[in-house]
C-alpha cells in the first residue's frame, strides 16, 4: 500500500476512536476542523481530506482560493477564482476523487462525492 492509503486508514481509525469517546472529536488535517458528532461522518472527513489534497496537487488550483467541505457525501466548493476554467477544474477534480476503504464483509467501499460548485469567478472592473 502507498503512503496515501496508510494515511487515510490512520485518519479513519483516529476518527472512529475519537467518535466513541464522550467528548466532541477533533481531527487534525493541517487545518482546524471541529467535527460535531451529528455534522459529519468519518466518510465525509476522509473524502474531504482526499479532495483537498487533490486540489492542492493541481497547479491551477494551488493559486486559487478554493475551499471544500463534505457533508453527507456532497462536496461543497466555495471560494473565488480568476477564470471560469479554474472553477471547472475544481469541480472536475472533486468529482473525479474516489477513496476506496476496506468494507466489513471484505467488499471494498468506494467513496465519491456529488459536487455542489459555489465558486465565484472574479470579474474585472
Amino acid at each position: 500500500m502507498n503512503l496515501k492509503t496508510w494515511l487515510l486508514i490512520a485518519l479513519a481509525s483516529a476518527v472512529l476512536l475519537c467518535a466513541c469517546g464522550g467528548r466532541a472529536a477533533r481531527v487534525d488535517l493541517g487545518v482546524d476542523l471541529y467535527m460535531h458528532p451529528d455534522s459529519a461522518s468519518p466518510k465525509d472527513v476522509i473524502l474531504q481530506a482526499a479532495i483537498s489534497e487533490n486540489l492542492r496537487d493541481s497547479e491551477t488550483m494551488r493559486r486559487a482560493l478554493v475551499h471544500v467541505r463534505v457533508f453527507e457525501l456532497t462536496a461543497y466548493l466555495t471560494g473565488a477564482v480568476k477564470e471560469a476554467s479554474a472553477k471547472q477544474e475544481a469541480e472536475r477534480i472533486a468529482a473525479a476523487t474516489k477513496v476506496t476503504l476496506a468494507g466489513g464483509a471484505g467488499e471494498p467501499v468506494v467513496l465519491q462525492a456529488k459536487v455542489e460548485n459555489r465558486i465565484e469567478v472574479e470579474t474585472k472592473n
